[in-house]
């Protein structure tokens, strides 16, 4: 049975794992400098503790789930963790990244001759299970192909390694200059003192677009630093391919402002929220 590591189960990677965990699969993780949280989590689905020296070794696949800033470390400490190794894990990097910080590590693996797979998946981490799909790009796969499509539909973007980064770069700028739009108007809206009226109208001529942005706005008050790190990457992925691009810098902006004002700083930092909770904490 395929092997799988978790580098690292946050809200996305545990997902994934309770997903493979329940189909059979050992995940394993290195927790030991996680969060208390983080831990409890994993340990409670059935995640397996591994040093990164063990899992370079011992699985057959490392997926990397973290926050943009720490993209390059964490791809770093695993190639160091390679070093000496007669059997090395295939790395699968899944994160939102800039199409430069791919063609970075892809050199980075090929120059240590570790073999390395550029993912993304799409869908919410909480309904991963319904609606998520896997996409990735580069030279193609069967065995992760494969091992996904026991818990997820997987598609396949070509052998442009960079494609799967340019799919979920521009997915998320969609929804999340959408969301700073929300944002920014809510912040509006609570200083004239309007807001009920004004959504309540919104609502009605489009109910639709306010039922979409309530799906996706729930966590945003525990990852709003996550958020503007993810449309900053947009931004320099767009000023790096010389494509015309103000709204992601904008949206970068907006989340910036929030979580430097600490309008969230009120909602617990676990859960999620309706979209009037958090459009009336705006101010």
């Amino acid at each position: 049975m395929t092997k799988v590591a978790i580098l690292y189960p946050g809200d996305m990677g545990v997902n994934i794992a309770k997903l493979l965990i329940e189909k059979g699969f050992d995940v394993y993780s290195d927790l030991d400098e996680r969060s208390e949280s983080t831990r409890k989590k994993a340990f409670a689905i059935g995640v397996q503790q591994l040093s990164i020296n063990e899992i370079v070794s011992e699985v057959d696949f490392v997926v990397s789930l973290v926050p943009p800033s720490a993209v390059k470390d964490v791809a770093q400490a695993y190639i160091d963790a390679c070093d000496g190794q007669n059997r090395i894990a295939m790395f699968v990097d899944m994160n939102a990244k800039s199409t430069d910080m791919v063609k970075e590590l892809s050199t980075m693996f090929k120059a240590v001759d570790v073999p390395f797979i550029n993912a993304c998946v799409i869908g919410r981490a909480a309904f991963l299970r319904d609606e998520g799909v896997v996409y990735y790009s580069g030279e193609q796969v069967v065995e992760w192909e494969n091992l996904i499509n026991n818990i997820l539909e997987i598609k396949y973007l070509g052998d442009q390694v960079t494609a799967a980064t340019a799919f979920k770069m521009c997915f998320a700028g969609f929804n999340k200059t959408i969301t700073a739009v929300f944002f920014e108007i809510a912040t509006a809206a609570n200083h004239f003192g309007i807001t009920d009226e004004l959504f309540e109208e919104i609502n009605r001529k489009m109910s639709g677009t306010m039922g979409d942005i309530s799906k996706i706005v729930g966590n945003y008050p525990k990852h709003i630093n996550r958020r503007k790190q993810e449309m900053s990457e947009l931004n320099n992925m767009l000023v790096s391919e010389n494509i015309y691009t103000k709204m992601a810098s904008a949206a970068a902006l907006t989340f910036e402002e929030i979580a430097d004002k600490q309008y969230f700083r009120s909602l617990k930092e676990e859960g999620s929220f309706s979209l009037m909770t958090i459009l009336k904490k705006l101010s």
